[in-house]
């Protein structure tokens, strides 16, 4: 059987050296990939190659679907884990959720004659063409929500007229169609097209260079809060954020930090990224939303949005806070299901940036889909090796604030250990996440097994990059030294099982030295004793006998 253990080296990496370039891949992703899913009728097969492919987010974009329709969704992807875990034996398949919040995001009504009614994704989508040169009417009045044609369209902004300035560029969907204001009136402006193209049901509509007035959190954003809450979703971004303020209040709206799901900002317009320390300080990590951001910028700043990703990105690094990039991610493949050139130089330049991750937009079909996430497999892992550079480490270390607590300083220990001993895996016994994701801030070269008991948390450690949480439901154990032993076995056993690490490999565990320890202070160095027999036997520890005064070894064997 052949070796799925990687290949760790830390040194000085130069990427115009053939030797690193063309170095064996990683066999497991680090980074992480969401995946955003609006049809509520996905079918159960297609649910479970999503997530056996190596999913770690489900983005769920069904916002205007029925309730229902929701439930039965969340319902379909918790069967299709409880499948997979079966598979694989496994207590539970992880992965988490999230949902997105609209906060000042606009969009257009219905088209004409649509009858009121959203089509659901599998069916012909209507849509109409707005000639170039054209004028329309860009309007707030709710009378005409479902009355969008070719001379009108309805925008969801009551402040439209005090938002937009004449002669201010707007784009739908993605830049299909451009307008420029030449008008305005009480509750509407008037626009000339500059760029026709096809208008779409619930098209969303950015304005270049606009501060928005309305309000932080809409009602339709109460609505997906309390929803959120109800089925315990592990994730929720917040589109199109204005200020602080805004995430001030849905954290007061989410009650318990303990029991509210992660808070990701979407930087969406200029306005937010000027606001980015705020948010990176308050949240729980920063989402560039690429596909809004670009025509939300002033137009100086149209053809910097990778310079303004490069700052997001190393601001979180030095915060220690999870960044994700959305938007043109293998937009193509999603389409054709063929990756081109250019997606795959945006990728890599972006995970050599720091990028922790990537959202791909939402398709109808599930071959292009599939195509896409088998892309995204090969590619990381053969770029990953060229970020672990040993000089970079340092110079990160130089520029960390200091003095850091003695959590961190545990966690900074255990991945320079890791790192100068090419450890295959770290493994953390974990009870809320914390301590893995102080160990994913220093980003190690090794795989982190993460142990934890509880779901939700196994679940929401699938948004750090990295990261691979394991359920446990041992036996209860006499002490608590046994039960926390009981633990790192179970990875350990796993991966060996796994083949990700092999007869003398090195491997690091991080874990509380006695049961008062308040966080984890207790770095160890192992090596695997591993026979390619049945039998694993694995050196654990030295232990001190207080009664004989004499350090004895302790085996453990697994069948």
């Amino acid at each position: 059987m052949d070796s799925l253990a990687d290949n760790i080296e830390f040194e000085n990496i130069d990427i115009t050296d053939e030797k690193y370039v063309l170095s064996p891949p990683y066999e497991h992703r680090r980074t992480l990939l969401m995946v955003t899913i609006a049809d509520t009728e996905m079918q159960g097969v297609d649910i479970e190659r999503v997530l056996e492919m190596g999913t770690n987010v489900i983005r769920f974009n069904t916002i205007y679907s029925p309730k229902q329709d929701k439930i039965k969704l969340i319902e379909n992807f918790e069967k299709a884990a409880s499948f997979l875990a079966q598979k694989y034996g496994l207590h539970a398949w992880p992965y988490a959720t999230s949902v997105d919040l609209t906060a000042s995001m606009v969009q257009t009504g219905l088209l004409e004659g649509n009858q009121g009614k959203i089509l659901r994704i599998k069916d012909q989508v209507p849509q109409i063409w707005i000639e170039e040169k054209s004028e329309v009417i860009l309007t707030n009045r709710m009378a005409l929500f479902d009355k969008c044609n070719r001379s009108q369209i309805f925008v969801d902004n009551p402040y439209l007229t005090s938002d937009v300035k004449i002669g201010m560029e707007i784009n739908i969907s993605d830049a299909e169609i451009i307008m420029v204001c030449t008008a305005k009136g009480e509750h509407s402006i008037k626009c000339t097209v500059t760029k026709g193209g096809y208008l779409q049901n619930m098209a969303h509509v950015c304005m270049r260079g606009a501060i928005r007035t309305r309000p932080f959190v809409s009602k339709m954003d109460l609505h997906i809060i309390k929803f959120a809450l109800e089925y315990q979703m592990d994730m929720i971004i917040i589109n199109y954020p204005r200020n602080i303020e805004t995430v001030s209040k849905i954290k007061t709206l989410l009650g318990s930090k303990q029991k509210r799901p992660l808070i990701i900002t979407g930087i969406s317009t200029q306005e937010g990224f000027g606001n980015i320390d705020d948010f990176i300080r308050e949240t729980d990590g920063v989402l560039l939303s690429r596909e809004y951001l670009t025509y939300e910028v002033e137009p100086a700043l149209y053809d910097r949005i990778g310079w303004m990703q490069n700052i997001i990105a190393g601001k979180c690094r030095k915060a220690g806070k999870p960044f994700y990039v959305s938007g043109g991610i293998f937009e193509e493949t999603l389409k054709t299901g063929i990756a081109n050139t250019r997606e795959i130089s945006e990728v890599t330049n972006a995970i050599l940036g720091g990028t922790t991750g990537f959202s791909l937009y939402d398709t109808s079909n599930m071959n292009n889909l599939f195509e896409t996430i088998k892309n995204f497999n090969e590619l990381c892992p053969s770029v990953e090796p060229l970020c672990t550079d040993k000089t970079e480490f340092y110079q990160f270390l130089s520029r960390t604030k200091m003095p850091l607590n003695a959590a961190e300083a545990c966690a900074l220990s255990c991945v320079e250990i890791a790192n100068q001993t090419k450890a295959r895996l770290i493994i953390v016994p974990t009870v809320s996440g914390g301590t893995v994701a102080l160990i994913t801030w220093f980003r190690p070269n090794s795989t982190i097994l993460a142990v934890s008991t509880t779901t939700r948390t196994v679940r929401r450690l699938k948004t750090l990059r990295g990261v691979i949480p394991l359920l446990y439901k041992g036996e209860p154990r006499r002490t608590w030294f046994d039960i926390v032993q009981d633990r790192v076995n179970f990875a350990l056993q796993y991966a060996v099982v796994k083949r990700w690490i092999l007869f003398n490999h090195y491997y690091i565990t991080l874990e509380k030295g006695s049961e008062r320890s308040s966080f984890c202070d207790a770095v160890r160095v192992w090596k695997v004793t591993a026979s390619k027999e049945s039998q694993i036997q694995c050196e654990l520890r030295k232990i001190y006998n207080s009664k004989t005064n004499k350090k004895e070894f302790k085996m453990c064997n697994f069948k």
